[in-house]
């Protein structure tokens, strides 16, 4: 008996020795968690503008790391002032969408709008046509229109799903890449101006209905300058936190243009969403540790 009630203490000991070794990771770990997240509230409580401090918390809330989230506010707090200016334009409709500064060297995503109204017809050719000296390629039309492309100097297709266009509605009829190549075009604003799309439509109601736009966009570009910078990466911040929109009034593309352009730029990491991953990435970025977006 005794040496039985040896053996069963022995094993309990055992047992308790082992539980104890496994807890204690365990717990330095939760008590590390635990500390870490109350660095995050003070800092995030420390932050006395409003906009910052939903920014803050928006950031906390996915778990960004604490050292991460200073970077971000850094460039929130050094961009405020510019966001400001952005956001007051983009308001004020006293603005134009693409730079009017000199071209950014290489190719670039272009969507290709068709606006309305348009009426009644189920079919209808577009001729596109590029001005000369820039380069295109990548060129698509979108699945849901037309998968008719014909040689590159002169893009036809027939549009399907335009018939209940409205007036001041668009469509993305086509997305390609366009750099500027050899073309004497020194800025965004008068380079897309002259890529052109003309309709073949069988019914006179339809003739001179429809017009077109050619909207350029770079990837993290989102505040659409030309250049990524802290600006971009406050400029997210904002929308996910949800103290910012995507859109605005421009002299040059519509609201919803602009919108669909600047959730392609914002889509970093090219998932299909916009979200705190992008933004990470946007700041990894800007501080030097990726090279590409």
């Amino acid at each position: 008996m005794k040496v039985k009630s040896l053996i069963a203490g022995i094993s309990a000991m055992s047992m308790t020795v082992a539980m104890a070794t496994t807890a204690v990771p365990a717990f330095a770990e939760e008590m590390q968690m635990t500390e870490m997240e109350c660095e995050m509230q003070a800092y995030v409580a420390s932050i006395e503008d409003g906009e910052l401090q939903q920014v803050a918390a928006y950031l906390s809330s996915e778990g960004v790391s604490l050292e991460e989230t200073k970077e971000i506010m850094a460039r929130c707090e050094n961009s405020k002032e510019q966001l400001q200016e952005t956001f007051a334009a983009q308001a004020s409709g006293t603005t134009y969408f693409h730079s009017t500064s000199a071209l950014t060297p290489g190719s670039h995503p272009c969507l290709i709008f068709m606006r309305g109204s348009y009426v009644g017809e189920n079919n209808l050719r577009v001729d596109m046509t590029f001005p000369a000296g820039i380069s295109v390629s990548d060129f698509h039309i979108r699945e849901e229109i037309s998968s008719t492309i014909y040689p590159i100097g002169e893009y036809r297709c027939f549009a399907v799903n335009t018939k209940n266009l409205g007036l001041g509605e668009s469509v993305a009829l086509a997305d390609c890449k366009i750099s500027s190549g050899t073309s004497t075009f020194t800025n965004e604003k008068d380079l897309v101006k002259e890529i052109k799309g003309k309709i073949e439509v069988a019914s006179d109601e339809n003739k001179d209905t429809a017009s077109f736009a050619a909207v350029t966009y770079r990837v993290g570009d989102i505040d659409h300058d030309g250049v990524i910078t802290d600006n971009d990466a406050a400029y997210l911040s904002y929308y996910l936190a949800g103290t910012a929109s995507f859109g605005g009034s421009y002299y040059d593309v519509t609201s919803a243009e602009a919108k669909r352009v600047m959730e392609l730029a914002a889509d970093v990491d090219h998932d299909g969403n916009i979200d705190q991953d992008d933004l990470t990435r946007i700041n990894r970025y800007l501080a030097g540790q990726i090279t590409t977006l």
